[in-house]
């Protein structure tokens, strides 16, 4: 479910437990931008972060006491950035996950074969380069 349907849901009461979980890239030649793995966590009033959480008033919190904001780190001014997925069961999040982790694989093949087209031409280029020297 996506953040802003959880929201005005029955599901979004402090203390339910809940699933979330995010794995997005905006660039595979670096880290993803963010990677939670289907995690339980419990949904707490944004008065009780030890960290700052910006656009929204509630936070999750895992079993261990790590602290997650609802959204990633793109947000600026009016825009929030791309937040969490939430799911009722750990089932529905296992799924979503598996889903989002696939559609990564596709694309990291597809760079992968751009970044092999690319370093193919510029081998090619290179031995036309010293060929012209004998």
């Amino acid at each position: 479910m996506i953040f802003e349907d959880f929201i005005k849901s029955d599901l979004c009461k402090i203390g339910n437990d809940v699933y979330i979980c995010d794995y997005r890239y905006d660039d595979f030649s670096k880290k993803p931008r963010r990677h939670i793995k289907p995690t339980k966590v419990k949904i707490f009033d944004v008065s009780d972060a030890k960290k700052k959480i910006y656009y929204s008033s509630i936070f999750f919190k895992t079993e261990n006491g790590r602290e997650i904001g609802p959204y990633d780190n793109t947000g600026y001014r009016s825009y929030a950035g791309v937040a969490v997925n939430v799911f009722a069961s750990k089932e529905e999040a296992n799924e979503y996950y598996m889903v989002k982790c696939r559609q990564i694989i596709t694309a990291f093949t597809n760079y992968k074969e751009l970044c092999m087209k690319k370093c193919d031409s510029q081998i090619e280029e290179i031995k036309k380069e010293y060929s012209t020297l004998t």
